[in-house]
């Protein structure tokens, strides 16, 4: 995905969105070059799709367990993270977003993983806007 839409300061319009929305396919094919990772491949191809089969990019409702967790955390890391469109997210909407999505965009199953992990202090974050 060229940098122009990854680094874009604004919503991306629907041609880039499309283009952002290649990104696991076109990292299912780089990867898939790598023997050592041909089990976590399912993770990499369904991080965006979702259990409601409103995601990316074949509209899965069936994932593995590794895509489902990839994708709980692929999100938190991306709200907690500062992007060129916004500033970090505070952890209280991150986790409010987290919940509100389970079941439908995430695996409710893994939302609470990810919730028990950090209230139990397992999780190391490089950045947290916690304002």
């Amino acid at each position: 995905v060229p940098d122009a839409v990854l680094k874009k300061p604004a919503p991306l319009d629907d041609d880039e969105y499309a283009l952002m929305k290649e990104h696991p396919v076109i990292g299912g094919k780089i990867m898939g070059a790598v023997r050592l990772l041909k089990h976590e491949l399912p993770g990499l191809l369904e991080h965006h799709e979702r259990p409601d089969g409103r995601g990316y990019p074949n509209g899965l409702t069936e994932l593995s367990l590794l895509g489902r967790i990839i994708a709980v955390a692929d999100s938190f890391d991306a709200m907690t993270s500062d992007r060129a469109y916004r500033a970090a997210l505070d952890i209280e909407e991150v986790w409010e977003r987290l919940h509100a999505g389970a079941g439908t965009q995430w695996d409710a199953a893994c939302v609470a993983a990810l919730w028990h992990a950090y209230e139990a202090g397992h999780l190391r974050m490089t950045q947290v806007n916690n304002e």
